[in-house]
């Protein structure tokens, strides 16, 4: 696990060292790539998306240098970017794909799919906002302050607005009659 010290260390060598970038890529391709995949519905253009990032990032941290608090937050926001370019060039937009567990029983799998697609469903009537801060919280599992870096907002900031996107899917979900009272305030 890389520290924040062991990152910042790392940004400052690759900034004169192309070889030390690859232990940068190495930690956070993946990451990247899924992020990606979940935002594009498309391996390949998840692929691209993940290749661009790292290009622009290397080049970027050569030029600029890295300010942020969290390296990862701001490769979100450079794919972020990319897939925004992509869009743009290509006028079109693709829905986020569920993650399906390899282990899961065929009956749990149904099950959670089901809720999933209400999930969705529901989402698709929030803000674009909304759908971001939930994307990131708790899809992609970023920090507050990961979250915060991303949105360019304070982590306190964050809460409020997890929160608030958080209550409109509940409304959203019990329109559809798919929520009944569970919990699904997430916000680690």
């Amino acid at each position: 696990m890389i520290t924040t010290s062991d990152e910042q260390s790392l940004v400052e060598q690759a900034r004169h060292d192309p070889q030390a970038f690859a232990a940068l890529y190495d930690r956070f391709v993946g990451p990247v790539f899924l992020f990606a995949l979940r935002r594009t519905g498309d391996r390949v253009l998840a692929e691209d998306i993940t290749s661009a990032t790292f290009e622009k990032a290397l080049r970027h941290l050569r030029q600029y240098g890295w300010k942020g608090r969290s390296y990862l937050a701001w490769l979100y926001r450079i794919a972020y970017q990319q897939m925004i370019h992509h869009h743009r060039r290509n006028y079109r937009f693709v829905a986020l794909l569920p993650d399906q567990p390899a282990d899961v029983d065929v009956e749990q799998q149904a099950q959670s799919s089901l809720q999933w697609r209400a999930i969705v469903q529901a989402s698709q009537n929030l803000s674009r906002d909304d759908q971001e801060v939930l994307a990131l919280r708790l899809i992609e599992r970023l920090s507050s302050a990961e979250t915060a870096d991303f949105l360019g907002c304070s982590p306190e900031n964050v809460y409020v607005r997890l929160y608030r996107a958080l209550e409109r899917l509940r409304h959203e979900l019990e329109a559809i009659g798919e929520f009944h009272g569970e919990e699904i305030n997430d916000t680690r």
